[in-house]
Formats: structure tokens, sequence, C-alpha cells
């Protein structure tokens, strides 16, 4: 499997415009071929016809979605994966699993998969903190925003 490293979200797109299916690789050892935790999708007959047998044909009861992807991919002929599916390295899209070991600044994607609810939110929060912040734009959380807006018709009705 060949891997095209990209820097730029938006060469992403003019490099591969004749995929119909861009998403990274995958190193786990029940899968390895693609994590399709965070994927991009043209929307194609070819597209449309192989999102429903990936559907279609996986017991959602047995196994998770990973595996038929990969699966399916390996059904294909090496002329149709080469034509229609990019593989990225594992952190253009992704992140290398576990996360909050391997993330670094300058993967583009976070993908908290399998982490606890509450690492999820925490990790959004700093984010969301980080991106106003940057752009010099003012941020509450829901806390605050409520107790503003008890304290702004408190003074309206008084």
């Amino acid at each position: 499997m060949k891997f095209i490293q990209i820097h730029h979200p938006k060469k992403l797109l003019t490099k591969f415009t004749s995929k119909d299916i861009i998403l990274s690789a995958e190193h786990h050892a029940e899968t390895g071929v693609a994590n399709t935790g965070s994927m991009v999708v043209k929307n194609t007959a070819w597209s449309h016809a192989f999102l429903s047998r990936w559907w279609l044909n996986y017991d959602h009861s047995l196994h998770h979605d990973q595996i038929y992807f990969d699966r399916l991919y390996k059904s294909l002929s090496l002329e149709e994966r080469a034509a229609h599916i990019a593989i990225l390295p594992t952190a253009q899209l992704n992140s290398v699993p576990p996360a909050m070991l391997f993330q670094r600044a300058a993967h583009r994607v976070l993908h908290l998969m399998g982490e606890s609810s509450a690492l999820r939110k925490e990790a959004f929060r700093r984010a969301w903190s980080t991106v106003c912040d940057a752009h010099a734009t003012p941020h509450r959380d829901k806390g605050a925003m409520e107790e503003t807006s008890s304290a702004g018709a408190g003074t309206a009705a008084g």
C-alpha cells in the first residue's frame, strides 16, 4: 500500500479529485486497512454503491463497521481500489490510537476513538476555547451563559 503525505487540507481535495473515497490507514491488528472514523466521500454513483454494499453486507451485531469496510475493500480488484479509494497515512485524516499518547501538533484531526465521554468533553472544551481565543471571540461555557442571561433578565425586570 503506497501512502501520500498531504500537509494542507485544501491540497488533499485537489490532489485526489478522481477518488471517490479518501481515508487514513489503520494499523490495528484486526483490521489493518483503513480507519473509518474520518472519511471524505465524494457524492458519486460509485460511492453510493460502495456505501450501500458496506452497510447492507455487515452484521451490525457481530462486528464494528471498520471490519466490514476492510473486508469489502479487500474484495475489490486492485484496479478498482486504485481508481476509487485513496488511503493516506494514519495521522492524515485520523489519529494514531490511543490519541492521548500519539497526537501531535502537526496532526490535523483528533479522533478520540474508544475514549471516555468525560475525556472527549474536556478535549472539545479545550479545543473550543483555543479556537475562540485564536479568533479573539469571547466565549463562555453554558453555565456562564445562563448566569449572564439570568442577570440580564433580573436587571430588565427591575
